[in-house]
């Protein structure tokens, strides 16, 4: 449920509207992509590196100004998980590798407090 609200909110959807749509309330949503987007720029980094260590003919990824760091990682994200299922011809779900990627914590370690 988390990727797919990750999504909708790439696509510009509200947490409220995307809440409403998974069934959930709506500050988990938002407390999702709130600490998602915290960790944007690691995810697209990661994601980069991944991506042209299992598929060296792949272009640079360049981040640009017209989209969100959120949407930049995603996309660094897909194309990892896509070179590594061409590399290995794993049945894994890109979901399931974007969680390895992210050492199993997509939206980062929670705060205490």
């Amino acid at each position: 449920m988390v990727g797919v609200a990750l999504m909708f909110s790439v696509q510009g959807h509200s947490h409220r509207t995307m809440a409403a749509q998974l069934g959930l309330p709506a500050e988990t949503v938002r407390g999702w992509i709130r600490r998602v987007n915290r960790r944007a720029e690691w995810l697209r980094i990661e994601g980069t590196t991944a991506a042209a260590a299992f598929d060296p003919t792949l272009t640079a990824i360049e981040p640009t100004a017209s989209r969100s760091p959120l949407a930049e990682a995603f996309e660094a994200l897909g194309l990892a998980a896509a070179a590594a299922q061409r590399l290995f011809g794993t049945t894994a779900t890109p979901w399931q590798f974007i969680a390895v990627l992210a050492r199993g914590q997509p939206l980062g370690p929670r705060r205490s407090g």
